[in-house]
């Protein structure tokens, strides 16, 4: 072992998440151009490894909670957040010098700024959340883009309109109660959809509906 080098950090600049690569090489997260930006030391200095005005980095008092993580040693994939909003997206790096390539990773959520990101065998699995969906374990195929819910931190009260659309068969409420695996009716809510349904079979068929409901 040699002599300690200070590669980053210090009075004016703060350092997240220091990561080797799987080929050796040292990443970090470093505010020196204001922005959290990923860097890399190589060759005694800090390159930088993709430009961008956002923030690869959540605050300082979360601990092990990493933006990014090596898909290969020649690509990391990684989340950051941009005027407000959270985002995904793979950098591919280059052996040269320079900045590398950066592609976004569409998926529709928006929050992403708890828990952590970890890549293995072409998945990432990672935390987020967005205006329609609770934070929920997402597992991302990083070939074909699928974002799946493995689990959802909290259940979904369903609005009695929902309900009453999805038996009168439209198409959006149905896709909305397809969207929640676990679903909560409210008293209030059963009594609402039965008094619109009529004696007989059609009660019926809305209790049939209603207990289905409950056993998700």
């Amino acid at each position: 072992m040699g002599a300690p080098i200070a590669v980053a950090g210090g009075v004016d600049e703060s350092i997240f998440q220091p990561e080797w690569s799987p080929d050796g090489i040292l990443y970090f997260v470093s505010d020196r151009s204001n922005w959290w930006n990923l860097y890399r030391w190589r060759g005694g200095q800090a390159e930088p490894v993709f430009t961008l005005d956002a923030e690869f980095a959540r605050p300082q008092w979360r601990l092990a909670t990493p933006t990014y993580g090596f898909q290969s040693a020649g690509r990391i994939i990684c989340t950051y957040t941009q005027g407000g909003f959270w985002y995904a997206g793979s950098i591919a790096i280059t052996s040269e010098d320079g900045p590398g390539s950066f592609t976004p990773i569409p998926i529709p959520y928006s929050e992403m700024g708890r828990g952590e990101i970890a890549i293995d065998s072409g998945k990432a699995v990672l935390v987020a959340g967005s205006p329609v969906e609770p934070y929920s374990l997402i597992k991302l195929n990083l070939s074909t883009g699928n974002a799946e819910v493995l689990r959802r931190s909290t259940s979904v009260v369903v609005d009695t309109n929902i309900l009453i659309d999805y038996l009168e068969g439209f198409d959006q409420a149905r896709l909305e109660l397809d969207r929640h695996d676990v679903i909560l009716l409210s008293p209030i809510s059963w009594m609402e959809v039965l008094v619109g349904a009529k004696p007989g079979a059609d009660e019926q068929r809305v209790r049939r509906f209603l207990r289905r409901l409950l056993r998700r």
